[in-house]
């Protein structure tokens, strides 16, 4: 009981101290709480250097970590100002704005080639696949499910423009997509 007392009363007259929170987070370690109650019940200077040493080994740790946590920081915010320069420092051509407008560039003036050949009406996922095993496969999905394949895969349209379609919600619409492909993907 005479230990405990001397304990609540080393705690009690030093509370401002042992309210800050690098105090705190040293005593919240055991490793660290033993040698300062050691100390409090014999304090001798061999206890005192252990606390002693103990802390100074937290104190630097958290040092370092504030240290590395700025230099982190403020190396990547460097290194974004850097890029960013550079980047409009060295434009590429195709970014380079036409005349004094600054709105369109050279490559909003460049005419694909191949333009995109618009996806040939009638067309069924079943009739564009070859492997036997994938049409097999599909032959066991429901018609919902190879509705969306068709819709992603043929018509290239995205869950949101199949989900608006289908009047369902985009989760649905990627849940019956991952099941149809999971379903698939048995068949090999």
């Amino acid at each position: 009981m005479n230990t405990q007392k001397t304990i609540q009363q080393f705690f009690n007259s030093h509370k401002k101290g042992l309210n800050k929170p690098i105090i705190k987070e040293f005593l919240k370690d055991d490793k660290n709480y033993e040698p300062l109650i050691q100390y409090i019940l014999h304090p001798t200077e061999k206890n005192q250097l252990k606390v002693d040493t103990a802390f100074k080994k937290h104190f630097q740790e958290i040092r370092d970590i504030k240290f590395y946590s700025s230099l982190i920081r403020f190396f990547s915010i460097d290194y974004d100002k850097r890029v960013r320069k550079l980047s409009n420092r060295f434009l590429l051509t195709l970014d380079q704005p036409i005349g004094n407008d600054h709105e369109s560039t050279i490559k909003d003036h460049i005419v694909d080639p191949q333009p995109q050949i618009p996806h040939e009406e009638g067309k069924s996922l079943s009739s564009l696949v070859e492997n036997r095993a994938l049409i097999k496969g599909l032959k066991t999905l429901t018609d919902k499910q190879l509705q969306v394949l068709e819709l992603i895969y043929v018509k290239d349209l995205t869950n949101a423009e199949i989900a608006k379609k289908m009047n369902s919600t985009t989760q649905n619409v990627c849940n019956t997509h991952r099941k149809a492909i999971r379903k698939l993907k048995s068949f090999f």
